[in-house]
């Protein structure tokens, strides 16, 4: 086999490699049981906070819809880091134009790369808003890249939901998020690389 078709199956292997096997979409918040629904009497931001242990794309930013049949108001949702700083924002429309899965109506947000850290998401209510909020769940389920630490609040406005350390049935569960997470390519991919490409270096000297 000439050195050139070894350099060609060993860049068509390298693609194979590279592409990500098990990328997917899942939503950061799973399930809650328990709680009761509450509206905002404030204007004001409200929910919980976050660490991730692997690296992920962000993909979309949702809001509760408790009956799954659109929201009354529009709302803007977004994802700080815990020293303050919005690393991505995006508004749920109103009615059912967001996408819907599970309890949560979503929309595309701009790729971003949220490194392992603690981060915050938010939603902002105005006053008297007529959408609704889950508080006191006796339990929540998040997606095992993602750990649950608290729910947080702040205002007026949309501002930084500062992080509250009370987690025991506290929970403002009203914001949500989409990510994605790509592999990294194996130990084992990555060697039998460096050695396709070894071998068409050495056929090319010889």
């Amino acid at each position: 086999m000439t050195h050139l078709r070894i350099l060609a199956l060993t860049v068509l292997f390298a693609s194979l490699c590279l592409t990500p096997l098990s990328a997917y979409a899942t939503e950061a918040l799973v399930s809650e049981t328990g709680g009761t629904l509450q509206n905002s009497q404030f204007n004001q931001t409200l929910g919980w906070a976050f660490d991730l242990n692997t690296e992920v794309t962000l993909g979309r930013l949702g809001f509760f819809d408790s009956n799954q049949d659109g929201l009354a108001e529009a709302h803007d949702v977004g994802i700080w880091t815990s020293a303050g700083d919005l690393v991505a924002s995006a508004t749920v429309p109103s009615g059912t134009s967001g996408s819907l899965l599970g309890n949560y109506r979503y929309v595309n947000v701009p790729s971003v790369q949220l490194p392992v850290g603690s981060y915050v998401v938010g939603a902002h209510f105005g006053d008297g808003s007529l959408d609704l909020f889950l508080q006191g769940s006796t339990s929540i389920t998040t997606d095992p890249f993602v750990e649950y630490s608290g729910r947080a609040g702040d205002g007026p406005g949309f501002v930084f939901p500062a992080p509250n350390v009370q987690t025991g049935g506290t929970d403002f569960t009203a914001p949500n998020f989409q990510f994605n997470v790509i592999p990294e390519p194996s130990t084992w991919c990555l060697l039998l690389m460096a050695s396709g490409l070894g071998v068409s270096v050495r056929r090319r000297l010889s």
